[in-house]
């Protein structure tokens, strides 16, 4: 069975989910190859042939989601002159000699999730230069290996299930340039962070994090932070109490227990309650 849905908009986007129709999957890449800047592609089986990829010279987002390690590779060659957005799912990658010396000069948004750790270092070894906001879920990653990969230009980290050490070693080595943060466990999470400064912060999301680090976290950016979000963390009225973020204009909790009177926090302060 396949299922194709096509969108042609004013950002020529294509929507694939194909199973084994390989002649088809070639075909709509063929036709609006010179025209697509946004291709997402879902679960290919496809056949035992490799599939010809033609290049993709204006394609400016590609999001790969637990499609074949060959097609993978050729479709990110393909597009990589020009790849500003990259999410990939799911996804084994060929060997990561293969990726080390993928240069993707304009990528700024990368998007990992349940990916082998030496690709993740690769992708970010290769393209630590250009990288502005990276996400990162369920990927396995050395404290040590992680840590010494610097990407200046970085501003919004988004964790959701990596390690502590890799967590730590990514927060506190782009610290000074962090606007955007978010700490996400499914579980309750120790992660040590220890003293840290986070002069830039603006957005703060945390989930399941131990209440000393999520303390630690909101003291690092407590002068510039305007956005709170704290879900399954233990937090009570004393900590509230003795803790003012002076530009706070948004407060989100969720999975409260107590009641809390919010209102020093200004009239600013949006509180959504779960």
């Amino acid at each position: 069975m396949v299922v194709v849905i096509l969108r042609l908009l004013i950002v020529n986007p294509l929507f694939l989910l194909l199973r084994e129709d390989k002649s088809l999957y070639e075909g709509l890449l063929t036709r609006y190859s010179d025209k697509l800047k946004k291709f997402k592609i879902f679960q290919y089986v496809g056949s035992t042939n490799t599939l010809t990829i033609p290049v993709l010279p204006q394609l400016r987002s590609l999001s790969l989601y637990s499609v074949n390690r060959s097609e993978a590779l050729a479709l990110l060659h393909a597009s990589k002159d020009t790849l500003v957005d990259l999410v990939i799912t799911a996804v084994k990658l060929p060997d990561p000699s293969e990726l080390r010396d993928l240069k993707l000069p304009n990528l700024k948004n990368l998007d990992l999730s349940t990916v082998d750790s030496s690709v993740a270092l690769s992708l970010l070894k290769s393209n630590m230069q250009t990288i502005t906001k990276l996400s990162l879920c369920k990927v396995k990653l050395v404290g040590d290996e992680i840590g010494n990969i610097l990407m200046p230009n970085l501003s919004s980290l988004q964790l959701t299930n990596v390690n502590s050490a890799a967590a730590v070693a990514l927060i506190t080595s782009h610290a000074d340039n962090i606007i955007d943060l978010t700490v996400d466990y499914e579980d309750p999470t120790d992660l040590d962070i220890g003293n840290v400064e986070l002069p830039n912060l603006k957005q703060l999301h945390m989930q399941w994090l131990d209440r000393s680090d999520a303390f630690v976290l909101i003291r690092a950016g407590w002068a510039t932070l305007i956005e709170l979000g704290i879900e399954d963390v233990e937090i009570n009225k004393e900590d509230l109490e003795e803790l003012y973020i002076p530009n706070l204009q948004t407060l989100n909790l969720t999975h409260s227990d107590e009641f809390y009177d919010y209102s020093r926090f200004s009239n600013y302060v949006y509180i959504q309650k779960e």
